[in-house]
């Protein structure tokens, strides 16, 4: 077999792994936190408190996964998926503010968490995870809208925004439309995690 050969026959098999992980990237995610969870209990492990104001990373762990959630509430308010190209609020300054929440969120659960190792897992997991499906959303979406995304794509950065005011920043969000877009399933997951490291954080003293 030539070398032409086994990248043809190679190809599919590549692209259905891709299709796999973008379509099954939140159990895969739950999987891994679940394990790295585990894996902290077994080797005697304990998570920061939750509610002790004066442990430094507590703090910052606590306030990371509640701007997360903010970030995320505000985006899933005023967006109307595949209906319109959302360029109003948290759009305004990032294009993907739905996954900006979600790894200030994963990043605060890591630092109530606290080894170093969780970091990398969850850094891995966003690059190989997340990563691949954001660059392909926006090629869809650069498909269905054109010029009017490549002109929104020039102005507003991928994830980091460049600036954080916004006139009319919450014109245009709603209640219903985050409710159609089951927001409150990542608000009542972050709760249910905290009272989980919580009660983990109890439970090891």
């Amino acid at each position: 077999m030539t070398n032409n050969e086994v990248h043809l026959s190679a190809t599919p098999m590549v692209l259905w792994a891709r299709r796999f992980l973008q379509r099954n990237r939140i159990r895969i995610s739950l999987v891994v936190v679940g394990s790295l969870i585990a894996a902290d209990m077994i080797r005697g492990e304990r998570p920061h408190s939750v509610i002790d104001s004066f442990d430094a990373w507590s703090a910052i762990g606590v306030l990371f996964v509640f701007i997360g959630n903010i970030i995320r509430t505000w985006a899933a308010g005023v967006l109307h998926k595949n209906a319109a190209l959302s360029t109003k609020g948290p759009y305004a300054i990032s294009r993907n503010p739905l996954y900006l929440g979600s790894f200030l969120m994963m990043f605060g659960f890591c630092t109530l968490l606290g080894a170093w190792y969780n970091f990398a897992v969850m850094l891995l997991l966003a690059v190989l995870l997340y990563w691949p499906q954001i660059k392909g959303e926006e090629t869809h979406l650069q498909r269905k809208f054109g010029q009017h995304w490549n002109e929104y794509a020039r102005s507003t950065p991928r994830l980091l925004p460049r600036r954080v005011t916004v006139r009319g920043a919450y014109a245009e969000w709603s209640l219903a439309q985050w409710w159609r877009n089951k927001e409150y399933m990542a608000v009542l997951g972050s709760a249910l995690g905290l009272l989980v490291f919580q009660a983990w954080f109890e439970l090891s003293n």
